[in-house]
């Protein structure tokens, strides 16, 4: 389904279905950015700490805050928490956490 100015303009298949789209969020999340990017409102270069942000505990170590909006979006990060609805085996391939400060 495509929505432009609150109007529907295409559809096809069965629009009522659910659908499981968490692959799909983080491509649109990066669409999103893209337009914040390009009009000037978010930088890629900065970092969490330029940022100002931090997780929940555990909280990011000191390594994982240098990571700029640019790795975040490129899933390049180095940060390595847990996901919400992990597999065993993405739980087995995540690399072991570093607290250095």
């Amino acid at each position: 389904m495509v929505v432009q100015n609150g109007k529907v303009i295409a559809s096809w298949d069965n629009v009522s279905l659910r659908v499981n789209v968490a692959s799909v969020r983080k491509s649109l999340l990066s669409a999103l950015y893209d337009i914040a990017v390009s009009e000037g409102r978010i930088g890629l270069a900065g970092t969490l700490v330029d940022l100002g942000i931090d997780d929940r505990p555990p909280s990011l170590s000191a390594a994982e805050k240098q990571a700029t909006v640019r790795d975040l979006l490129t899933a390049r990060s180095g940060i390595y928490h847990p996901a919400a609805h992990e597999t065993g085996e993405m739980r087995r391939n995540r690399p072991e956490a570093t607290q250095d400060g």
